[in-house]
């Protein structure tokens, strides 16, 4: 087990499960994911690192999908009223088969995680996906200065930050920062949505 999977299934794990159930506003981000990916032909949206499900509960609110989410943090699934099918399971090796849903969510996934895991964590994605990728983090820059990675109060790294256009290489892309995403009150947010090149499928 990595040191990022044994800090969250410790102590900050349970801390920032119940810092969500006050910090996420499931209707302003209703807003956000409809304006991303409302118009496409998903029936399908698996969430990886899906916290209690409140991404998934947004996507509720305005589509008729088939919701499934995962998380390593057993406590967040099993204190959840999320209507959505959530699983405690590994990013790395996701228990699904190639292709399985329309849409992979990651919101809040990828920065939890160092660069060297990080290769290994999309090939995943990308093989559950049969076609789209929707990526939301923290963006590199924060009002132009540069942030690579960001501490705990103990000093340990907790988010790294990174662009993301090219993790996805086998994938068409289109994203960027943006300061004014509905239900995001960090200062600066990066979103990508990737889709799957033809001959990838």
């Amino acid at each position: 087990m990595n040191k990022q999977a044994k800090l969250w299934l410790g102590n900050h794990g349970k801390t920032w499960t119940d810092h969500n159930a006050s910090a996420i506003d499931i209707k302003e981000r209703a807003k956000t994911f409809k304006d991303l990916v409302g118009g496409l032909p998903v029936k399908s949206i698996l969430e990886v690192g899906c916290n209690k499900g409140y991404n998934l509960t947004a996507f509720s609110t305005f589509g008729d999908y088939n919701l499934v989410g995962v998380d390593i943090v057993d406590y967040a699934i099993r204190n959840t009223d999320c209507s959505a099918e959530l699983i405690v399971a590994d990013a790395f090796k996701l228990p699904f088969k190639d292709n399985s849903f329309d849409l992979v969510l990651a919101c809040g996934f990828f920065d939890a995680y160092p660069y060297k895991g990080i290769p290994e964590l999309a090939k995943e994605v990308s093989r559950v996906t049969k076609k789209y990728i929707l990526v939301i983090d923290y963006a590199i820059y924060n009002f132009n200065k540069r942030i690579d990675v960001l501490v705990s109060s103990e000093g340990v790294p907790l988010f790294w930050m990174r662009e993301y256009e090219g993790i996805f290489q086998h994938c068409v892309s289109r994203g960027g920062r943006n300061p004014n995403l509905a239900g995001f009150n960090e200062p600066v947010i990066t979103w990508w949505l990737f889709e799957k090149r033809e001959d990838n499928i």
